[in-house]
């Protein structure tokens, strides 16, 4: 477990309820539509109550290019270490879901600060783990983007920090990927938020 942070916050936020997700315990994820669910009034309560509370979004570069040379199989096998990288980083009462495709999800008991210092230590993680060699190529080079939104910063509902942190993860990914990055302060109605087209991954 990582070490406690005096900026993720304490056993008042719900604890009980964010303990309350549902897991696949094949994949040991909690379940997207209950991690959603248990976010979301999370989230709420936390920035009801002036506590800190982050939301991460990520996903793995390059993931097409890691599919088409290693296969299905292995870079299935990837996202799921991955997954247990991210896990073996949270907290009890926090947790991590899988959308779908190469992303995944977390929600932490912590300022925007801790959840940068927790997202750049997954990040390390990742870029660290000696990922095994497979009969197509030697083996590969992981690593992950994340976007961070903090309520109540960016909002106070699920919504809004997804808003806010997605578009963080892809400017990350446009600017050289591997890292993690806390969205700006929310943008003025009259200021539109430019993105890529497309971004390859």
């Amino acid at each position: 477990m990582p070490p406690p942070s005096s900026d993720r916050g304490g056993p008042q936020l719900a604890a009980s309820r964010s303990l309350n997700i549902l897991v696949d315990q094949q994949s040991r994820l909690a379940s997207f539509d209950a991690f959603v669910d248990t976010a979301a009034a999370s989230i709420t309560e936390a920035c009801g109550a002036n506590l800190p509370i982050a939301l991460l979004v990520a996903d793995v570069d390059h993931f097409r290019k890691l599919t088409s040379t290693y296969g299905e199989h292995y870079a299935s096998e990837v996202l799921r270490t991955i997954f247990d990288l991210a896990r073996a980083n949270l907290r009890e009462g926090e947790a991590v879901s899988h959308p779908g495709g190469d992303e995944l999800v977390a929600l932490l008991r912590a300022s925007a600060t801790a959840a940068r210092e927790v997202a750049e230590r997954l990040c390390a993680a990742v870029r660290g783990h000696a990922f095994p060699q497979s009969d197509h190529a030697g083996p590969p080079r992981g690593t992950i983007s994340i976007g961070i939104a903090t309520g109540p910063e960016h909002g106070s509902t699920y919504a809004a920090l997804h808003t806010a942190a997605d578009p963080a993860r892809v400017r990350l990914k446009a600017q050289g990927r591997d890292g993690a990055a806390v969205a700006p302060p929310p943008l003025q109605a009259s200021e539109p938020l430019h993105r890529p087209l497309d971004v390859d991954r």
